[in-house]
């Protein structure tokens, strides 16, 4: 799972950090599930101006996210999840558990510092970008492309 912070430093910053990542994504290892209320929060992030300072990016953003994320509705499950003090990044966690996710990936502090009890409640890891990266091992390492090559 990707929060939308990861999501943009994917699909419109195209954030090198993120880069083995979506390498991953683009060979199939990671599956990538979402709700409504999730994709319902990129799009309004799509509309903050430092997001609409990338207008190319931004207006493939969306179709890319549909053609890769699955949109889940799930039961509940039985964990109790810490509470994030960040009511808005509770869903995140909701649907790592649901979904009974590997990996919360996320750069959001207020996720990252329930890692801990996220592993006690639902087996879910809450990792940030470079230790999901990490995870991967040298598999998903992109090619580093020289500079006017066909595909740069």
């Amino acid at each position: 799972m990707l929060d939308t912070n990861v999501v943009l430093d994917w699909l419109i910053f195209r954030d090198a950090r993120v880069q083995k990542l979506v390498s991953a994504i683009e060979a199939g290892a990671i599956a990538l599930l979402t709700r409504a209320d999730c994709r319902d929060e990129l799009l309004r992030v799509l509309d903050y101006p430092q997001v609409q300072r990338h207008p190319q990016a931004r207006a493939q953003a969306l179709d890319i996210y549909d053609r890769c994320f699955e949109i889940v509705d799930l039961p509940a499950r039985p964990a109790i999840l810490p509470r994030c003090r960040d009511a808005d990044d509770q869903k995140f966690l909701e649907l790592a558990r649901d979904a009974q996710a590997h990996w919360l990936i996320t750069k959001d502090r207020a996720l990252l510092e329930l890692a801990w009890r996220m592993q006690q409640a639902c087996a879910v890891e809450v990792l940030d970008p470079a230790q999901a990266s990490a995870r991967l091992g040298p598999l998903y390492n992109a090619p580093v492309l020289a500079p006017g090559s066909p595909h740069a």
